[in-house]
């Protein structure tokens, strides 16, 4: 009994003790950035783990305001630390500051913990500008889906000021009917907002960067046909993922990013049922065959970049034989973002409206 109570007041001790270092640091990086530049922009709840998609999301956040000046005013706060000390964080957050919550395919019920998430913020931050940045949203047709729909509709109307980006039309179909009352907004993936990611190295082989988790939808018989049909063509073939099993944090969150881009740089082909699969295969100019998930945000997704020529998505009409010879005399591209510009633009104009008012 005494070790159990030993070990508990320890554990508090520790748990206080890191609250005043996290605090400490974050009040002062605030304080900092409000005297320099007026006010924050908080990316509030990124991620730690090893989904390299969702880092690359934040990333390409980070760049979409420090290509408008304004690269000094973010504050990011990771997830776990929000979800431990959100009633602390918010007193350091005035209404002034700009909310920030990640984009990705986390609204609905696949992936209901960030949904919550969320939530959360919205209703922890009642009277602050906050923008969710684009998403894509999935409810389960059954009666949990219609549940979660209808309190996912209550909070957000519920906000003020909340703004929602859907990166594509399917998503932003849904979103206007659930939350009438919310401006929703039609935005690309942000990892489309890079530019120049293309390493320019020979290219050699095949990279597989298939789903193993509940997203999964592609038929084994069609993944062994795959191996075959590359196997003939003399392609040596990588599985690979865009998730790792590590912590990635941001000061190394670059540095990992930059290390799956050169591997997929070095590739003749990517196969993928990922979405971040296939945009990290479209930002890095390399030759993709797109298969779709289970919540069809990679056939949704694709139709923002579907013309490029060396992105194929394969649908029912599709032979993947012939679309696989045919991305491998595809000639060198380089990828560039000014088709989708004007989306990203008018993002901006509205959150600049957002804080004047």
């Amino acid at each position: 009994m005494f070790r159990r109570i030993k070990h508990l007041l320890q554990q508090n001790i520790r748990e206080r003790i890191s609250l005043t270092i996290f605090i400490g640091k974050l009040s002062k990086q605030i304080e900092n950035v409000r005297k320099k530049q007026g006010y924050c922009i908080v990316f509030i709840a990124t991620p730690v783990h090893g989904n390299l998609g969702d880092h690359a999301i934040v990333y390409s956040q980070e760049r979409f305001f420090t290509d408008r000046g304004l690269g000094k005013n973010i504050v990011e706060i990771p997830s776990p630390k929000y979800q431990i000390y959100a009633s602390e964080i918010k007193k350091y957050i005035t209404d002034k500051d700009l909310i920030v919550i990640d984009g990705g395919g986390s609204m609905g019920t696949l992936w209901l913990n960030e949904e919550h998430k969320m939530q959360h913020i919205v209703k922890n931050f009642p009277y602050n500008p906050i923008f969710i940045f684009p998403q894509t949203v999935f409810y389960s047709d059954d009666v949990q889906g219609k549940t979660e729909s209808q309190q996912a509709a209550e909070v957000y109307s519920a906000h003020r000021n909340l703004h929602i980006c859907a990166r594509e039309k399917a998503s932003y179909l849904m979103m206007k009917k659930l939350y009438p009352t919310v401006d929703i907004l039609l935005v690309p993936d942000m990892a489309l907002y890079l530019n120049h990611i293309n390493y320019k190295q020979p290219r050699k082989g095949a990279i597989l960067c298939l789903r193993t988790d509940k997203e999964k939808q592609l038929d084994k018989e069609i993944i062994k046909q795959i191996y075959i049909d590359l196997e003939l063509r003399g392609l040596k073939i990588k599985n690979e993922s865009t998730v790792i099993s590590e912590t990635i944090l941001k000061r190394k969150r670059l540095q990992k990013l930059k290390k799956k881009w050169n591997s997929f740089s070095r590739a003749q082909i990517i196969i993928t049922d990922r979405l971040h699969g296939m945009i990290f295969a479209a930002i890095t100019g390399t030759p993709c065959l797109a298969f779709d998930n289970s919540s069809g945000k990679v056939s949704n997704v694709y139709d923002w970049i579907k013309n490029l020529p060396y992105i194929r998505f394969a649908n029912k009409n599709v032979s993947i034989k012939h679309t696989i010879d045919s991305l491998l005399i595809c000639d060198n591209y380089s990828y560039n973002n000014i088709m989708l510009r004007s989306y990203y633009n008018k993002l901006y104009d509205v959150i600049k409206l957002s804080l004047n008012s």
